[in-house]
């Protein structure tokens, strides 16, 4: 018999801007001349005993990228195996919880301020004015930690959600009705971003603050050409020549006086 498994990877470093503008196409007017040729990163591997599709996923996503392309659901259907990084709803979120804070919180004593370097500080104090969290919540946590909170926050405040990732979609669909295997899991990767030196935790929180003061700059962009479109579509209407009714004084029309 012949095994049929889907196998869903993700590269973090590039998910944020691949579901962001993935989403951004998705939401192209219909009737744009441009025609976007859409191909899912989704590859079909077979052998005598098996055939394993592979599949580019995406951990956080906006609802417009449903529904996925059918070659990707057919795979899954067809599939009597989903394998995934990490089954995330597996987890009890106290024990989730747990897990998360045993590596996040720095017990050595050094606060957060401390632990960066002048121009990560400088960055993330800037970018914090705007943030529902402050400096004082955040001084206990290791700079790893930081850098996925602000993206958590970023991304929700762009609409991309990890409700809406295609690891949950198939999650839901899997569970109970297909066997579930993971490659890493919650708590191996937890202890992979923990593992970083502190050199390497600065960067990525820079690198982070960084990404996402250019995408808010690009969302800027876009709402001020939507706005500026707006406004001369408004103006081309006001500029049109109106038709006056002018009634007809055809003969008969009106009675004549007497």
């Amino acid at each position: 018999m012949s095994m049929k498994i889907l196998l869903g990877l993700s590269w973090a470093v590039i998910l944020p801007s691949v579901a962001w503008a993935q989403s951004a196409v998705l939401e192209a007017p219909a009737s744009s001349a441009t025609t976007v040729e859409t191909k899912p990163f989704l590859w079909e591997v077979r052998s005598e005993t098996s055939t394993s599709y592979l599949l580019g996923s995406l951990h956080v996503a906006r609802p417009n990228l449903y529904p996925l392309a059918e070659g990707i659901e057919s795979a899954f259907a067809g599939s009597d195996k989903l394998v995934v990084e990490a089954d995330v709803d597996s987890v009890d979120p106290a024990k989730l919880g747990q897990m998360i804070l045993s590596k996040a919180v720095n017990l050595t004593g050094v606060g957060l301020e401390d632990r960066l370097s002048h121009e990560s500080l400088a960055t993330l104090k800037t970018f914090l004015e705007d943030a529902p969290v402050s400096m004082a919540q955040l001084s206990q946590f290791k700079p790893w930690y930081v850098s996925q909170l602000i993206t958590v926050l970023e991304l929700n405040r762009l609409g991309i959600n990890p409700e809406f990732g295609i690891d949950k979609h198939f999650l839901k669909q899997a569970r109970g009705k297909k066997e579930i295997l993971e490659l890493e899991g919650l708590e191996e990767q937890l202890g992979f971003l923990d593992g970083f030196s502190n050199q390497e935790q600065d960067l990525m929180l820079r690198v982070t603050e960084a990404y996402f003061n250019v995408l808010a700059a690009q969302d800027t962009l876009a709402s001020e050409r939507a706005a500026k479109d707006a406004i001369g579509r408004q103006l081309e209407q006001d500029h049109r020549p109106r038709r006056r009714c002018v009634p007809s004084r055809r003969r008969g029309s009106l009675p004549r006086a007497r």
